[in-house]
């Protein structure tokens, strides 16, 4: 299953997990139901700020959206982790926005690459 097989399954679950219909979704996302449609299938390609947005409005973190990552913090994510710590709650929940959608982007690309390379193969 490459990564956007992946995503559309993941926006359907989490779509019919909230009884929510692809056109009552759509429209609170400000989009067509064919595209939602065509999310869901793998047929179009969602953007990182899309795949934002449909987080946002179903409540999660992008990154439930996406495969899991295995690798583990290294140290540079302590060293964050302790200079966030005197932020407010609004600076908090900005930074966690701004890290979730680089990762999502970074993981996107990689596993982009990856499923091309295997079709140019």
């Amino acid at each position: 299953m490459n990564i956007y097989e992946f995503i559309g399954t993941r926006i359907k679950q989490e779509r019919e997990g909230r009884q929510l219909s692809q056109e009552t979704l759509a429209k609170r996302l400000g989009i067509a139901a064919n595209t939602l449609s065509r999310w869901e299938t793998a047929v179009y390609k969602p953007r990182v700020d899309e795949l934002d947005r449909v987080a946002r409005e179903l409540g999660i973190s992008i990154l439930d959206l996406l495969p899991p990552d295995e690798q583990r913090p290294d140290f540079r994510m302590q060293s964050l982790l302790r200079a966030a710590k005197d932020l407010s709650a609004d600076d908090i929940e900005t930074l966690r926005r701004f890290a979730e959608i680089r990762v999502a982007q970074s993981r996107v690309k990689s596993r982009s690459g990856r499923s091309r390379k295997r079709q140019e193969a």
